[in-house]
């Protein structure tokens, strides 16, 4: 008979298949806790601050929670580095943080704790504070009156009334600094774009910004400051801001964030004006590399060919009806500096190009000797301290090759032409003295050489000199003496002979010499004439931070066309008939410097030239190789 347990044991049983079940089962989960972030200790420290541990207050915090810190209302971390976060208990996080230098200091700050898929946050737990270490604790005024007073298709000019060191006490003197910022306004490919804010400010690197602006240094409180800013494109809207710094330790301190739009403002460009030149882009494939001056001629065929030296080989391009066509170039050019034209007796393309020789240069000329394949005939024209490029020309009497370089003298710079003869080269030395590169090179009507040059008759200015080759003397001429004072200092020339006048003129700049700001440079562009040994100079134009090289030709009937860059990177050409006045065309916008301009068969003009930079994002040079022509376009 079996044993029937009594209601105790029973009992006891039953609750211990109930323990044991609960030994086996796994435990139910906890419902997800809320995170809550309530205090922050210490809840104020100074800029500049590193390796502070803030001990933070809340609830439902776990293992792995991080922290953060925004400006209150915003995700902009202004200044404020969480190092790392510690995991103290479920009601207190320890976070170790740097506090930059420009900390922001006129807002609170929020701090917000994430925990895989929970997130917390508490307002204004935070601030930073100006950190006084014996100077200055005041901010400077911000700018509140900004206003653009000259907005062209790529150039924009602002000006606003300059505020104190210490707010707007005149007594403080002049702030230390101005940061000029401007970006795209809103774009359909680029929809975050627009007003400046803190977050943008104080996020890093801005996708919408354009390059940085040239700004003075602050004038005295309640005068007038400008600054001046390029590399815009046309037809765009823009915003621009102006932030003040002072000499607050360590390292200043900004009077303004960008929130309130009463310190900067929208600007629109104009729209690109009507000009008579084609502009095209001839190697896109070279954007990002490091594309060299450009050169141009004709072929026999009469087709525009540009050579440059791309990632330290040489390039050839050549432009027929279906487009451009490319050859390497069989020569040694590593480094060097170029120059290039077709011979009109054999019809084949030759470079002069200045190369490395042990401890030396070597001017080299290159020919094409057969197939676009076959290596290029080399001949030495000269070794020794050549210091910069030759400038390569054809004797229109003769076809011979002629190439005007610079050479090292000791201290001094002097200017050779060499010219080939056969198979061999000869050279003479011209009076004067040049300086790297600002040359020029040119025929008169009987075939003899002359060539421009910056001639420096005593250490305190610089002189346009001159010099045609007359037997085996070449006469110094000065053609012209410059403008005088500041515009003491000669940047670039050029030289050419009119057919119409028999005679040569020239074209050259005079800038504020060494030792002016190199921005908000004053410079002149002018123009001279030769007649019968005297020369007559007239101004062309004037602008600021100097004008680019100079190339300059004339076309069969007199009409003279000189191309030049201003520092508002824009690419002219400068146009006068036989007797008639200078007309200024636009060639180009957003170019680089560097420009080789050449007349082609037809009688118009074509320029070969380096690219600028891209106007909407970075100065990240996207097209190097750039063509233009004159209209009528083939």
């Amino acid at each position: 008979m079996a044993r029937i347990p009594s209601t105790r044991s029973s009992a006891f049983w039953v609750a211990g298949l109930v323990l044991a079940a609960g030994l086996l089962l796994p435990a139910l989960p906890a419902a997800a806790q809320t995170i809550t972030v309530t205090s922050a200790v210490p809840d104020i420290t100074d800029q500049g601050t590193v390796d502070l541990v803030v001990t933070i207050g809340g609830d439902g915090f776990a293992k792995g929670a991080k922290a953060t810190f925004y400006v209150t209302g915003t995700t902009n971390p202004g200044g404020i580095t969480v190092k790392s976060t510690k995991y103290k208990n479920p009601k207190t996080l320890e976070a170790t943080i740097d506090v930059a230098p420009d900390a922001q200091t006129e807002l609170k700050f929020d701090i917000q704790v994430q925990s895989g898929s929970r997130t917390g946050k508490g307002t204004e737990l935070f601030s930073v504070r100006v950190k006084e270490t014996g100077g200055d604790p005041i901010p400077p005024g911000s700018v509140i009156d900004l206003q653009d007073t000259s907005v062209t298709f790529n150039t924009a000019t602002f000006t606003w009334t300059a505020p104190a060191d210490d707010g707007y006490d005149p007594s403080s003197g002049p702030a230390v600094e101005y940061a000029f910022y401007v970006r795209k306004g809103y774009d359909a490919a680029t929809p975050d774009c627009g007003p400046f804010t803190a977050e943008v400010l104080g996020g890093g690197g801005d996708p919408c910004a354009v390059s940085a602006c040239h700004v003075a240094a602050p004038s005295e409180p309640g005068m007038t400051d400008t600054t001046f800013c390029h590399y815009l494109a046309p037809s765009t809207q823009y915003w621009a801001m102006v932030r003040t710094l002072d000499d607050a330790p360590p390292a200043g301190q900004w009077s303004v964030l960008a929130d309130d739009l009463s310190h900067q403002i929208p600007f629109t460009t104009a729209e690109f004006p009507p000009t008579p030149w084609v502009a095209e882009s001839v190697d896109p494939d070279s954007a990002g590399s490091e594309a060299g001056d450009t050169q141009l001629d004709f072929d026999p065929a009469g087709n525009p060919a540009l050579f440059y030296v791309r990632d330290g080989a040489g390039r050839l391009a050549t432009r027929d009806g279906s487009g451009w066509l490319f050859e390497p170039v069989g020569a040694a050019l590593s480094g060097g500096y170029c120059d290039f034209g077709f011979d009109p007796a054999s019809g084949q393309a030759t470079i002069a190009a200045t190369v490395p020789a042990g401890s030396k240069q070597s001017l080299k000329f290159y020919r094409r000797t057969g197939a676009t394949s076959d290596p290029w005939a080399a001949e030495t024209v000269a070794t020794g301290n050549i210091e910069g490029s030759g400038i390569l020309r054809f004797n229109p009497s003769d076809g011979r090759a002629t190439i005007a370089y610079p050479l090292m003298r000791g201290a001094n710079q002097v200017i050779r032409v060499a010219e080939r003869i056969g198979s061999a080269w000869t050279s003479q030395e011209v009076a004067g003295a040049a300086l790297r590169r600002r040359f020029g090179l040119a025929f008169d009507g009987g075939g003899n050489p002359a060539v421009t040059f910056s001639h420096a008759p005593d250490s305190s200015h610089q002189v346009l000199g001159f010099a045609v080759r007359q037997g085996a003397s070449w006469p110094l001429e000065i053609a012209d003496p410059g403008p005088g004072a500041p515009l003491t200092w000669m940047t670039h020339n050029a030289l050419a002979f009119d057919p119409v006048r028999g005679d040569f003129a020239a074209a050259a700049v005079f800038a504020e010499g060494p030792g002016s700001p190199e921005v908000f440079e004053h410079a002149q562009l002018r123009y001279c004439e030769r007649a019968a040994g005297s020369w007559t100079c007239t101004t062309l134009a004037e602008t600021h931070n100097g004008f680019g090289n100079l190339s300059f030709a004339f076309s069969a009937d007199g009409t003279a066309h000189l191309t030049y860059k201003t520092s508002e990177t824009t690419r002219f050409d400068a146009v006068r008939p036989p007797g008639g006045a200078w007309t200024h065309e636009v060639v180009d916008w957003n170019i680089g410097s560097n420009a080789d301009l050449v007349i082609g068969p037809d009688g118009q003009p074509a320029i070969a030239y380096r690219g600028g930079f891209n106007a909407v994002t970075s100065l990240s040079p996207p097209d190097p190789v750039r063509f233009a022509r004159r209209s009528p376009w083939p």
